[in-house]
C-alpha cells in the first residue's frame, strides 16, 4: 500500500466525520439511485421516474458504482 503522509493535513480534516447519503449502481440497462433523507433517515430508491421509500436492508450497497457522503459537523461557508 503506498505511503500517504498526513502531517501537512489540517487536524480538522483527519477528525472529520462523514455520512452515507447515496449511492448509484447499474442495473445493466440503466442506472438507479438509493439516497437517504436526513430528516427522518428513511431510504428511497430512485428508479426512472419512480421514487419510493425502502427499508436500509433492500439498499444494494455490495453493487454500488458510486458512494455519495456528507460532511457532518460545522457549515463552511
Amino acid at each position: 500500500m503506498p505511503y500517504f503522509d498526513r502531517s501537512h493535513l489540517d487536524k480538522s480534516i483527519l477528525e472529520a466525520k462523514y455520512i452515507l447519503m447515496g449511492i448509484s449502481y447499474y442495473t445493466g440497462n440503466h442506472y438507479c439511485a438509493y439516497i437517504r433523507n436526513m430528516e427522518d433517515n428513511q431510504w428511497y430508491k430512485c428508479d426512472d421516474a419512480r421514487i419510493s421509500p425502502v427499508k436500509i436492508s433492500e439498499v444494494p450497497f455490495e453493487k454500488a458504482a458510486t458512494l455519495t457522503y456528507a460532511k457532518l459537523g460545522k457549515q463552511v461557508k
